[in-house]
């Protein structure tokens, strides 16, 4: 698994494992169940694992049948004249400014919108190559936008997964595969680190209160902003925070009386 160079903007953090010895039939009942009541099809226990992971833990997974890919796979910039039969079963023209994920034969899958119908799991796969990636949100609004494909992938990319946790829902695919699918023999590639970090932001004490009504006292204060992932270290009447990185976008405004630290 690599990237070149030209797709290294889009493509910050990027982590896959294969995974040998799968069987993939009908999903536990449970699982279908959840999927329907947001109306939804179950399909198979790979495909329902990977919108179970969209739609309840918003992470966005691919599953490649790893015996269809032909050679390494590689993230890059379309070239010109590809094209790609997707998943909705519709064959698109790949212009050069949009990335895909590709192999000796070609695009294999759309980046961060949607995957392609060669590589696609059937009942008989067997071996996989599960791909949990952080794609720029600028590259795949234009990409979506200028191919007119909207997904449930694109839709949760564009508006900034959490960075932090491609590789921890990497490695919860993983154990469901085992789990339900009776997966063996796991192995990872990860290319890059996770572009965005926890930015450490301080306030005093009246905070809190102030931002969300909370009484501002110190142990029910600090827990309850522990509760909120925020990694809080207090040391009255002054707290320091680490904000976590499924807050994409600054929340702070002028008037808050919260500021970066």
């Amino acid at each position: 698994m690599t990237i070149a160079e030209d797709a290294a903007k889009g493509a910050p953090y990027f982590a896959a494992r294969l995974i040998r010895g799968v069987k993939n039939g009908p999903s536990p009942e449970w699982l279908q169940k959840r999927l329907v009541a947001i109306g939804l099809r179950p399909i198979s226990t790979l495909v329902d694992i990977t919108n179970f992971f969209t739609f309840d833990l918003n992470r966005p997974l691919h599953v490649f049948d790893a015996d269809k890919v032909a050679g390494n796979l590689t993230v890059r910039m379309a070239r010109a004249g590809e094209e790609i039969v997707a998943l909705d079963g519709k064959t698109y023209q790949l212009p050069e400014s949009v990335m895909v994920i590709a192999d000796d034969n070609g695009p294999e899958s759309i980046a961060g919108i949607m995957g392609g119908e060669a590589s696609g799991c059937s009942d008989e796969t067997v071996n996989v190559f599960v791909e949990s990636a952080y794609w720029d949100p600028i590259t795949v609004a234009a990409a979506g936008r200028k191919m007119k494909i909207s997904s449930d992938a694109r839709y949760r990319f564009e508006r900034g997964a959490d960075p932090e946790f491609t590789l921890p829902g990497l490695h919860l695919a993983t154990q469901w595969c085992w789990i339900f699918a009776a997966a063996k023999s796991p192995r990872s590639s990860r290319q890059a680190r996770c572009p965005i970090r926890r930015a450490p932001t301080s306030w005093m004490r009246p905070a809190p209160k102030a931002l969300s009504a909370w009484k501002s006292t110190k142990p029910r204060s600090a827990r309850r902003w522990k509760i909120w992932a925020l990694s809080c270290r207090a040391t009255w009447p002054k707290c320091r925070a680490g904000v976590p990185t499924f807050w994409a976008r600054p929340i702070w405004s002028r008037k808050s009386p919260v500021s970066p630290a």
